[in-house]
Protein backbone atom coordinates (compact mmCIF):
# COMPACT_ATOMS: atom_id res chain seq x y z
CA UNK A 1 0.00 0.00 0.00
CA UNK A 2 0.80 3.61 -0.37
CA UNK A 3 1.28 6.15 1.84
CA UNK A 4 -2.41 6.80 0.98
CA UNK A 5 -4.07 3.73 1.14
CA UNK A 6 -3.31 2.52 4.86
CA UNK A 7 -5.11 6.01 5.83
CA UNK A 8 -7.99 4.83 3.39
CA UNK A 9 -8.00 1.54 5.26
CA UNK A 10 -8.16 3.39 8.41
CA UNK A 11 -10.69 5.70 7.56
CA UNK A 12 -12.83 2.70 6.25
CA UNK A 13 -12.37 0.76 9.32
CA UNK A 14 -14.12 3.90 10.88
CA UNK A 15 -17.00 4.29 8.76
CA UNK A 16 -18.19 0.93 8.30
CA UNK A 17 -18.55 0.79 12.40
CA UNK A 18 -20.91 3.76 11.89
CA UNK A 19 -22.65 2.10 8.94
CA UNK A 20 -23.23 -0.72 10.78
CA UNK A 21 -24.39 0.31 13.55
CA UNK A 22 -27.21 2.72 11.79
CA UNK A 23 -27.88 -0.52 9.48
CA UNK A 24 -29.06 -2.03 12.36
CA UNK A 25 -31.23 0.70 13.73
CA UNK A 26 -35.01 0.34 12.79
CA UNK A 27 -35.39 4.02 14.18
CA UNK A 28 -32.85 5.60 11.00
CA UNK A 29 -34.14 9.64 10.85
CA UNK A 30 -34.28 10.20 7.15
CA UNK A 31 -35.03 13.20 5.48
CA UNK A 32 -35.90 14.38 1.68
CA UNK A 33 -33.36 16.79 0.27
CA UNK A 34 -33.99 19.32 -2.07
CA UNK A 35 -33.11 17.09 -4.94
CA UNK A 36 -35.91 15.00 -4.25
CA UNK A 37 -33.12 12.35 -3.03
CA UNK A 38 -32.90 10.83 0.54
CA UNK A 39 -30.07 11.51 3.42
CA UNK A 40 -29.92 9.63 6.23
CA UNK A 41 -28.36 10.71 9.87
CA UNK A 42 -25.32 7.89 8.96
CA UNK A 43 -24.90 9.57 5.85
CA UNK A 44 -24.53 12.54 7.69
CA UNK A 45 -22.70 11.09 10.73
CA UNK A 46 -19.93 9.20 8.40
CA UNK A 47 -19.07 12.15 6.31
CA UNK A 48 -18.98 14.67 9.45
CA UNK A 49 -16.14 12.03 10.86
CA UNK A 50 -14.28 11.93 7.24
CA UNK A 51 -13.89 15.47 7.13
CA UNK A 52 -13.02 15.69 10.90
CA UNK A 53 -10.20 13.09 10.13
CA UNK A 54 -8.91 13.97 7.28
CA UNK A 55 -8.42 17.52 8.36
CA UNK A 56 -6.65 16.27 11.42
CA UNK A 57 -4.48 13.99 9.59
CA UNK A 58 -4.32 17.01 6.32
CA UNK A 59 -5.09 20.09 7.04
CA UNK A 60 -4.64 21.82 4.15
CA UNK A 61 -6.91 19.78 2.00
CA UNK A 62 -9.68 20.66 0.02
CA UNK A 63 -12.88 17.87 0.94
CA UNK A 64 -16.04 17.50 -1.56
CA UNK A 65 -18.60 15.74 0.05
CA UNK A 66 -22.05 14.62 -0.76
CA UNK A 67 -24.32 16.07 2.34
CA UNK A 68 -22.12 19.14 3.23
CA UNK A 69 -20.56 22.98 1.58
CA UNK A 70 -16.93 21.99 0.12
CA UNK A 71 -14.12 22.81 2.08
CA UNK A 72 -11.63 24.53 -0.31
CA UNK A 73 -8.25 25.79 -0.20
CA UNK A 74 -4.61 26.13 -2.82
CA UNK A 75 -3.78 22.67 -1.95
CA UNK A 76 -2.89 20.30 -4.52
CA UNK A 77 -4.61 17.66 -2.44
CA UNK A 78 -7.97 17.04 -2.54
CA UNK A 79 -10.64 13.96 -0.92
CA UNK A 80 -14.17 13.24 -2.74
CA UNK A 81 -16.29 11.84 0.00
CA UNK A 82 -19.92 9.28 -0.25
CA UNK A 83 -20.50 8.73 3.00
CA UNK A 84 -23.15 5.93 1.49
CA UNK A 85 -23.20 5.35 -1.76
CA UNK A 86 -26.78 3.79 -1.79
CA UNK A 87 -28.81 5.59 0.41
CA UNK A 88 -31.78 3.82 -0.77
CA UNK A 89 -30.63 0.50 -0.27
CA UNK A 90 -29.06 1.67 3.21
CA UNK A 91 -32.78 2.73 4.20
CA UNK A 92 -34.09 -0.34 2.76
CA UNK A 93 -32.20 -3.30 4.52
CA UNK A 94 -30.82 -3.70 1.15
CA UNK A 95 -26.90 -5.22 1.33
CA UNK A 96 -25.21 -3.26 -1.92
CA UNK A 97 -24.17 0.32 -0.26
CA UNK A 98 -20.22 1.67 0.41
CA UNK A 99 -18.30 4.14 1.77
CA UNK A 100 -16.72 5.77 -1.48
CA UNK A 101 -13.40 7.80 -0.50
CA UNK A 102 -10.74 8.79 -3.57
CA UNK A 103 -8.01 11.33 -3.46
CA UNK A 104 -7.10 13.41 -6.12
CA UNK A 105 -3.07 15.22 -6.44
CA UNK A 106 -2.49 17.68 -8.70
CA UNK A 107 -5.81 17.09 -10.38
CA UNK A 108 -5.64 13.11 -10.87
CA UNK A 109 -7.22 10.63 -9.06
CA UNK A 110 -4.35 8.80 -7.27
CA UNK A 111 -6.25 6.59 -4.82
CA UNK A 112 -9.50 5.44 -4.18
CA UNK A 113 -11.13 3.09 -2.14
CA UNK A 114 -14.74 1.51 -1.49
CA UNK A 115 -16.07 -0.15 1.48
CA UNK A 116 -19.38 -2.53 1.60
CA UNK A 117 -19.60 -3.08 6.06
CA UNK A 118 -22.07 -5.46 5.36
CA UNK A 119 -20.19 -7.54 2.67
CA UNK A 120 -17.02 -7.17 4.44
CA UNK A 121 -16.28 -6.11 1.16
CA UNK A 122 -13.49 -3.71 -0.06
CA UNK A 123 -12.27 -2.25 -3.79
CA UNK A 124 -9.29 -0.12 -3.93
CA UNK A 125 -6.23 0.77 -6.58
CA UNK A 126 -3.42 3.40 -6.17
CA UNK A 127 -2.36 4.76 -9.42
CA UNK A 128 -0.03 2.27 -11.07
CA UNK A 129 -0.14 -0.48 -8.69
CA UNK A 130 -3.33 -2.16 -9.86
CA UNK A 131 -6.22 -2.82 -8.40
CA UNK A 132 -7.59 -4.78 -5.75
CA UNK A 133 -10.69 -6.85 -4.23
CA UNK A 134 -10.52 -7.42 -0.46
CA UNK A 135 -6.85 -8.76 -0.81
CA UNK A 136 -6.71 -10.26 -4.35
CA UNK A 137 -5.17 -8.53 -7.06
CA UNK A 138 -8.52 -8.11 -9.94
CA UNK A 139 -8.60 -8.05 -13.68
CA UNK A 140 -11.26 -7.28 -15.94
CA UNK A 141 -12.07 -10.64 -18.13
CA UNK A 142 -11.31 -11.26 -21.97
CA UNK A 143 -14.45 -11.70 -23.25
CA UNK A 144 -14.33 -10.35 -26.49
CA UNK A 145 -17.77 -10.20 -28.06
CA UNK A 146 -20.49 -7.96 -26.80
CA UNK A 147 -23.00 -10.95 -28.05
CA UNK A 148 -21.42 -13.03 -25.21
CA UNK A 149 -20.74 -9.83 -22.97
CA UNK A 150 -22.72 -9.53 -18.95
CA UNK A 151 -23.62 -6.24 -18.66
CA UNK A 152 -24.57 -4.31 -15.80
CA UNK A 153 -26.66 -0.92 -15.38
CA UNK A 154 -28.65 1.54 -12.82
CA UNK A 155 -32.13 2.79 -13.31
CA UNK A 156 -33.85 2.52 -16.39
CA UNK A 157 -37.24 4.13 -15.50
CA UNK A 158 -38.28 6.69 -13.29
CA UNK A 159 -37.03 10.08 -12.08
CA UNK A 160 -33.37 8.42 -12.13
CA UNK A 161 -33.87 7.97 -15.95
CA UNK A 162 -35.89 10.52 -17.70
CA UNK A 163 -34.22 9.03 -21.01
CA UNK A 164 -33.32 4.94 -21.17
CA UNK A 165 -33.03 5.14 -25.48
CA UNK A 166 -28.88 4.95 -25.14
CA UNK A 167 -28.43 2.73 -22.25
CA UNK A 168 -31.24 0.32 -23.53
CA UNK A 169 -29.62 -0.23 -27.22
CA UNK A 170 -26.36 -1.33 -26.08
CA UNK A 171 -28.31 -3.59 -23.71
CA UNK A 172 -29.83 -5.24 -26.18
CA UNK A 173 -26.80 -6.32 -27.94
CA UNK A 174 -25.12 -8.00 -25.16
CA UNK A 175 -26.10 -11.72 -23.83
CA UNK A 176 -26.93 -11.17 -19.83
CA UNK A 177 -28.00 -7.38 -18.33
CA UNK A 178 -28.13 -7.04 -14.42
CA UNK A 179 -29.25 -4.33 -13.34
CA UNK A 180 -27.29 -3.43 -9.60
CA UNK A 181 -26.69 -0.15 -10.18
CA UNK A 182 -24.43 2.41 -8.23
CA UNK A 183 -20.51 1.59 -7.33
CA UNK A 184 -21.35 -2.24 -7.78
CA UNK A 185 -21.65 -2.15 -11.60
CA UNK A 186 -18.27 -0.94 -11.89
CA UNK A 187 -16.29 -2.58 -9.38
CA UNK A 188 -18.35 -6.20 -10.93
CA UNK A 189 -16.47 -4.83 -14.15
CA UNK A 190 -13.03 -4.06 -12.71
CA UNK A 191 -13.17 -7.54 -11.19
CA UNK A 192 -13.85 -9.83 -14.15
CA UNK A 193 -17.46 -10.44 -13.19
CA UNK A 194 -19.25 -8.99 -16.12
CA UNK A 195 -17.91 -6.91 -19.25
CA UNK A 196 -19.53 -3.52 -19.21
CA UNK A 197 -21.19 -0.82 -17.11
CA UNK A 198 -23.42 2.21 -17.76
CA UNK A 199 -24.77 5.21 -16.07
CA UNK A 200 -25.07 9.22 -16.01
CA UNK A 201 -25.97 11.87 -14.01
CA UNK A 202 -23.62 10.59 -11.37
CA UNK A 203 -21.73 13.47 -8.85
CA UNK A 204 -17.88 13.70 -8.46
CA UNK A 205 -18.17 11.53 -5.60
CA UNK A 206 -20.25 8.97 -6.76
CA UNK A 207 -17.34 8.72 -9.92
CA UNK A 208 -14.47 9.74 -8.36
CA UNK A 209 -13.23 6.22 -7.48
CA UNK A 210 -14.26 4.30 -10.51
CA UNK A 211 -11.57 5.35 -12.72
CA UNK A 212 -8.57 4.32 -10.89
CA UNK A 213 -10.59 1.16 -10.08
CA UNK A 214 -11.19 0.65 -13.56
CA UNK A 215 -8.35 1.33 -15.45
CA UNK A 216 -5.50 0.18 -12.63
CA UNK A 217 -8.11 -3.22 -13.38
CA UNK A 218 -7.60 -3.19 -16.83
CA UNK A 219 -10.68 -2.06 -18.24
CA UNK A 220 -11.37 1.17 -19.74
CA UNK A 221 -13.65 3.97 -18.90
CA UNK A 222 -15.10 7.04 -20.66
CA UNK A 223 -18.26 9.09 -20.92
CA UNK A 224 -20.77 7.88 -23.66
CA UNK A 225 -18.79 9.96 -26.04
CA UNK A 226 -15.49 8.43 -25.48
CA UNK A 227 -13.85 11.81 -23.67
CA UNK A 228 -11.56 10.76 -21.43
CA UNK A 229 -13.40 10.09 -18.06
CA UNK A 230 -13.08 12.40 -15.03
CA UNK A 231 -15.27 12.88 -11.34
CA UNK A 232 -16.92 15.88 -13.74
CA UNK A 233 -17.90 13.32 -16.59
CA UNK A 234 -21.57 13.67 -17.14
CA UNK A 235 -22.07 10.10 -18.34
CA UNK A 236 -20.18 7.03 -18.12
CA UNK A 237 -19.02 3.43 -19.52
CA UNK A 238 -16.92 1.19 -18.45
CA UNK A 239 -15.53 -1.96 -20.29
CA UNK A 240 -12.79 -4.49 -20.02
CA UNK A 241 -11.43 -2.39 -23.10
CA UNK A 242 -11.91 -5.37 -25.40
CA UNK A 243 -15.22 -4.32 -25.71
CA UNK A 244 -15.07 -0.54 -25.55
CA UNK A 245 -14.95 1.08 -28.98
CA UNK A 246 -17.92 -1.29 -30.68
CA UNK A 247 -20.03 -0.64 -27.37
CA UNK A 248 -19.23 3.49 -27.97
CA UNK A 249 -20.16 2.86 -31.88
CA UNK A 250 -23.31 1.54 -30.74
CA UNK A 251 -24.07 4.28 -28.07
CA UNK A 252 -23.58 6.87 -31.09
CA UNK A 253 -24.90 5.69 -33.80
CA UNK A 254 -27.81 6.61 -34.76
Amino acid sequence: MSNYLPKLNQYCNITDTIAKNFYSNNKLTIELKKNNTLVTEADKEIELTLRKNITKDFPDAQIIGEEFNDKLSNSNLKFYIDPIDGTENFIRKIPTFATLISIEYNKVITAAMISNPITKERWYAEINQGAYHNQDKIKVSTINKLSNSLAFHGSLYGSECPNNEKILKILKHTKRQRGFGDFLSHTLVAQGSGELSIDFNLKPWDQAPLGIIITEAGGKITDWEGNKFTPHSQSVIATNKLLHKESLQILNTN
